[in-house]
């Protein structure tokens, strides 16, 4: 049975922005009031209500989106959206009509999923490596180059890789805006290129 009385963590009054508790990306929209219990959050937008509850047999977090920013903060599956981002998902934040969710079990190998709000459709999905950021409605992120094979000649980490254990890749950076109307943002690569040791 869940808990019905949720700790208020004294942000009733004013903004907290997205990057001032821990778990959500830098750049997403504010959020107005947080309720927190130790397996939930719930997060009132201006526009919607998402809580987010642990999953207590696998890695990551159930998603339930309501739109209703004054939706209570009961976990109602029925009346509402669960997102199904698949196992070890991750909810970092909103911006303005999309839902922005990490996947991932480990420092490396991650994946961002963009949901469209108003369809509940999955618009962008890449896997990525840090760092991952957010500006105007723009994510950037590295990721690994498959056709290009890291090596000593075009990798100066190339050989502490080789001590330590580590795979030495080449990755390029690369940004999508999300702020188009479109269902399905492209990626632009920048050609901005480095080499980078993962697990």
């Amino acid at each position: 049975m869940k808990k019905v009385v949720m700790i208020i963590l004294g942000l009733a009054v004013g903004y907290t922005y997205a990057d001032s508790f821990s778990g959500m990306l830098s750049g997403t929209d504010s959020v107005k009031k947080i309720s927190q219990i130790p397996s939930e959050k719930c997060l009132r937008y201006s526009d919607v209500t998402i809580i987010t509850q642990v999953d207590d047999d696998l890695p990551g977090e159930h998603i339930l989106v309501k739109n209703d920013p004054n939706a209570s903060c009961a976990w109602e599956s029925d009346s509402s959206w669960l997102v199904d981002s698949g196992e070890a998902s991750y909810f970092k934040g909103k911006y303005k009509d999309k839902l922005i969710i990490d996947r991932g079990t480990g420092t490396n190998f991650r994946d961002i999923l963009v949901y469209d709000l108003g369809s509940h459709n999955l618009i962008f999905s890449t896997s990525y490596e840090e760092p991952l950021k957010l500006d105007d409605g723009i994510i950037s992120y590295w990721k690994n180059m498959d056709d290009i094979v890291a090596s000593s000649d075009n990798c100066d980490k190339y050989e502490d890789g080789q001590k330590s254990g580590l795979v030495a890749q080449i990755q390029h950076n690369f940004s999508v805006d999300i702020n188009s109307s479109s269902q399905a943002p492209k990626a632009i690569d920048s050609k901005k290129t480095r080499c980078n040791l993962v697990q």
